[in-house]
């Protein structure tokens, strides 16, 4: 189950990527992997976050952007005028160049510390195409013992059927002595 889910999303965020997504989102929501200590001590390198699409952004939110570089970002609000955002990394001592609020993808929701180097391994081309081997070798073994704890079931069951035909049991040949 665990590799069909991280095959469904691996191949997905691949996709979105290929097509020019930087930051995929199923159903508004997404992850991301923090890759700097911008946002140390609060939010580690390594760490997974979960980002949701929000309505409304505010100050002190955590958020996730696409800059200028059209690099995906996660930094604090620290300044709201209109539709022009502010933002900041907690480390940091200078703040970011402001940005429309149209290039914000989400709110951090949560956040799992520690997991981020093992989805970004998981999101790999080669380790996909490996995950997509392993569940197709998978498939194919349990349709070949299927197939014959199937056939070693009919046989079991035709053996039992061909002698239960003859229900009289023969007391003749089970008492018979020999002299």
């Amino acid at each position: 189950i665990f590799c069909v889910l991280a095959l469904i999303i691996g191949v997905y965020s691949a996709v979105q990527r290929v097509a020019g997504n930087q930051q995929p989102m199923i159903f508004g929501w997404g992850a991301a992997v923090v890759q700097t200590g911008s946002m140390e001590p609060n939010v580690p390198v390594g760490t997974l976050i979960i980002i949701q699409e929000q309505d409304k952004y505010e100050i002190g939110d955590v958020i996730t952007y696409i800059d200028y570089r059209e690099w995906s970002i996660t930094h604090r609000i620290i300044n709201v005028q209109g539709d022009i955002i502010t933002t900041q990394g907690d480390a940091n001592s200078a703040a970011d160049p402001t940005f429309h609020k149209s290039a914000i993808i989400g709110k951090m929701q949560y956040m799992i510390t520690g997991v981020g180097p093992v989805l970004d391994f998981i999101t790999q081309p080669v380790v996909i195409a490996f995950l997509f081997l392993l569940l197709m070798i998978s498939v194919v073994w349990d349709a070949v013992l299927t197939s014959k704890k199937k056939k070693k079931l009919n046989r079991m069951f035709s053996v039992m059927a061909s002698s239960s035909k003859n229900t009289e049991p023969n007391l003749s040949k089970m008492f018979s002595m020999k002299k």
